[in-house]
């Protein structure tokens, strides 16, 4: 008999045919059959006793991994036995197996392509559904070639001998880190730190607090992050409270606003058109209304400015004991126009400044006004 060697595939049903004659002898007697899962002797062969008869074509019904060998024996009618077998047949209904030892945010990729049966014959992939490319394997490997930026989808077939095939797609992305600073420069370091896959948006920290400022939202957007950023929040002044004078006239000057929730470093500007500013603020002492508007200058920020603010000095009311003149008159036939003296306190008052008088009935004997 020939030497048995496994090295036939299958994955589908084996077609078996036997074909044998005797020429010029005794004729042929029968045609016997045997499958065996191993090589066997001539030894071994002789204590068979299962052997099927010959009658028409057959087949092998796929089974994984199982190892089929043929053994024929034609006897004549002298009785002459020839054995012969077919070489070793072996089912192979496994897919090949693909593994990769791919990380998010890598560029590349090494590829183990493996197969225990019939073994790989083909590995191609392709790049976001571009052309194949045919890989080719060292130990059975293969790295991918490195990719820029991205997202991608890379898809891998890796096909055996026989015909079986596995794919596989690995999804190949870039990683960017963002940074959330709370105002840009910030001494203490990002507040928070993300990291994004490419294209992916990144969320942007909550609850966003600052003495003496409102917050405006971020200096770039963040929805589809490509590359690494730093991302700063953005402020304005805020907190200023303009409050106006309010007050009754006592002669004095007061300073027609005062100011509060400024930082340190604030400039404090006045005005009372609210076109013109200057650092000094306006002061008040006559009764009356008066205009001002402030404004809060920062350094790196748009300055803040108040809207139109009224300080107030309201008249003060006389009293009778602020208030000295003659009571008694000889009749003239004139108008007698006394002349008061109005203190408020150690002050003299000034006519037509912080009063005015008036006349009635100061002509004829009687009591005038």
């Amino acid at each position: 008999m020939n030497t048995i060697t496994f090295g036939l595939f299958f994955k589908n049903t084996i077609d078996i045919s036997l074909t044998a004659q005797d020429q010029g002898g005794s004729g042929l007697k029968s045609v016997q059959y045997y499958r065996s899962n191993s090589p066997l002797s001539l030894a071994e062969l002789q204590n068979v006793t299962e052997w099927n008869t010959y009658t028409s074509a057959f087949q092998i019904t796929p089974v994984d991994k199982q190892k089929n060998i043929i053994y024929a024996k034609a006897t004549d009618n002298a009785g002459n036995v020839t054995v012969v077998s077919s070489d070793g047949m072996e089912f192979d209904l496994q897919n090949p197996t693909i593994q990769t030892n791919y990380q998010k945010g890598a560029s590349t990729m090494e590829v183990t392509v493996t197969d225990d049966g019939s073994k790989i014959d083909t590995v191609v992939y392709s790049i976001n559904q571009g052309s194949d490319i045919e890989a080719t394997l060292v130990n059975g490997k293969f790295t991918t070639p490195s990719l820029a930026d991205g997202k991608y989808d890379i898809v891998i077939t890796a096909t055996d001998k026989v015909g079986n095939s596995t794919t596989e797609t690995i999804p190949v992305v870039s990683l960017h880190s963002v940074e959330f600073y709370q105002f840009d420069s910030d001494p203490l370091g990002p507040i928070k730190t993300e990291t994004v896959e490419y294209g992916d948006a990144a969320t942007a920290p909550t609850n966003m607090e600052r003495a003496g400022f409102s917050f405006t939202g971020w200096d770039q957007t963040f929805t589809s992050v490509t590359t690494d950023l730093v991302v700063n929040g953005t402020w304005e002044i805020d907190g200023i409270t303009v409050l106006p004078y309010t007050g009754i006239y006592d002669g004095l000057g007061h300073l027609c606003a005062s100011v509060t929730g400024m930082l340190p470093e604030d400039m404090i500007r006045y005005s009372t058109n609210g076109v013109d500013y200057s650092a000094t603020c306006p002061t008040v002492t006559n009764y009356g209304t008066y205009p001002v508007y402030v404004s809060v200058e920062r350094t790196g920020y748009a300055p803040w400015f108040s809207t139109l603010k009224q300080a107030v000095i309201h008249q003060k009311e006389l009293a009778a004991s602020m208030i000295e003149v003659p009571v008694s008159y000889k009749y003239t036939g004139q108008p007698i126009r006394p002349v008061p003296v109005l203190t408020d306190g150690l002050k003299t008052l000034q006519e037509d400044t912080d009063y005015t008088v008036e006349y009635s009935n100061n002509t004829e004997i009687g009591i005038a006004t």
